[in-house]
Order: structure tokens, then sequence, then C-alpha cells
């Protein structure tokens, strides 16, 4: 492992057993891909998805793999109701990514301006197969 990787690897690893933010790299061929995380700030039942592509990668169906992927793994804690994702309004792909992964687009945005989207336990048809 690169050295300069591995406090921050330790330190996720500790903060994902202390029940708190969850960070997973994406990999394709053995090249960092992007990455993805499943974050509690935004209610007890809930989770606010992230995730990062690399340039050199986008358009590749990346990122809705990695959000079906991190829903799948947020919908098997049966706490977890719920998963959200943020994004700036004019980041259109995002978006994309939201509505590919079956996400809900909520009518407002939140506080911060950004556009929500939700998906619900109930609508987390199929993940388990991603």
């Amino acid at each position: 492992m690169d050295v300069e990787l591995r406090p921050w690897v330790e330190a996720d690893a500790g903060a994902a057993a202390a029940g708190d933010d969850r960070l997973f790299g994406a990999f394709l061929d053995g090249q960092v891909v992007g990455a993805g995380g499943l974050h509690r700030r935004i209610g007890p039942r809930a989770l606010d998805l992230g995730y990062w592509v690399h340039a050199a990668y986008l358009r590749r169906g990346i990122a809705t793999a990695i959000a079906r992927r991190l829903c799948a793994i947020a919908f098997a804690e049966p706490a977890i109701g719920r998963v959200e994702i943020r994004h700036d309004p004019r980041n259109e792909p995002s978006g994309a990514v939201a509505r590919a992964a079956r996400f809900e687009p909520l009518p407002d945005p939140d506080a911060a301006g950004h556009r929500v989207w939700r998906l619900d336990r109930s609508g987390s048809l199929d993940m388990e197969s991603v």
C-alpha cells in the first residue's frame, strides 16, 4: 500500500467501525477510477451518498455503478430507510447518475440550494444484484 495512503485508510477504517462515514474506492484494471461514500449527516435513518470519478473515466457508467453498489451496502443495514444524493443544480451529469440509479428528485432544493434525490428502502429494487 502507498505509504501516503496508509493514514487515510486507517482513519477511514476506524470511522467506519465507529459507525461514521464509510468511503470506498472504485478500481478498473488495477487503476483507481473513482470513489464513493456513505455519510451520516442527514438524519438518523438516512445516509447521504457521494461519489467521484476521475475525468479520464467519465461517461462509462462508473458513477452509476458506484451509486447502485453503495445503495446495496446502505440498505443492507436494517436501520437505514433512505439514501439521498445532493448536487449543484447546474451539474446535470450528477442528476443523470441519480436518475439512472433510480433515485427520485425532491421538488425543492435543500437549505444550501442543492438538488436532492431520494431512494427509499421500498424503492431499492434489486440493488443486491449490482
